[in-house]
């Protein structure tokens, strides 16, 4: 409300530098618990991620020590595992298929594994992937392989098939155990 007197104008401009002044404070204040609610906000926000942070270094740690262990246990097996790609193509293998095939120095990787296989046995070995494919279900095949400095050795395969959602075969999962 504006009072008006004989000085009516220094009056008015009294009110109104009052007016401003209030005005000016209240959305100080106003802005004071923005600020204020956006900072607990933010701490809020701050702690939730720390917390966050910790359970997905735990995580980490926890899938870290289990790939160790697995590695492990794949690597040194009493049995020799390999996966081929969907072309009959070596893409990983542990030692002892890396001893049984007698490439203790040379690696495995991008090698047919149907060139350690004994002639006579390749049809067969063929075969048995078609049928893994249809059945969709494990095969075993007991056939002879040659190593790369020509030792043989008798071996059953588990050969078990991994397919895309397409349906198509991405890769062979063998299992090779040595028979005496």
């Amino acid at each position: 409300m504006i009072q008006v007197t004989r000085r009516g104008g220094e009056i008015m401009e009294k009110n109104i530098s009052n007016q401003l002044q209030e005005l000016r404070q209240q959305a100080q204040a106003r802005l004071n618990n923005r600020v204020s609610q956006a900072q607990e906000d933010l701490e809020l926000y701050q702690t939730e991620l720390t917390i966050q942070h910790e359970e997905l270094r735990r995580s980490h740690n926890e899938l870290n020590n289990l790939y160790e262990e697995y590695w492990y246990l794949y690597h040194f097996a009493p049995c020799g595992y390999i996966t081929l790609n969907h072309n009959g193509i070596i893409t990983k293998f542990n030692q002892k298929a890396l001893e049984m095939l007698g490439s203790k120095n040379a690696p495995l990787n991008y090698l047919g594994f149907s060139r350690f296989i004994v002639k006579e046995y390749q049809n067969s070995f063929f075969e048995t992937l078609q049928t893994a494919e249809k059945s969709l279900e494990t095969q075993h095949l007991d056939l002879r392989l040659i190593s790369s400095n020509d030792e043989s050795v008798w071996v059953r395969l588990d050969i078990r098939p991994h397919f895309t959602q397409g349906g198509q075969v991405s890769q062979w999962h063998i299992t090779l155990i040595e028979l005496d």
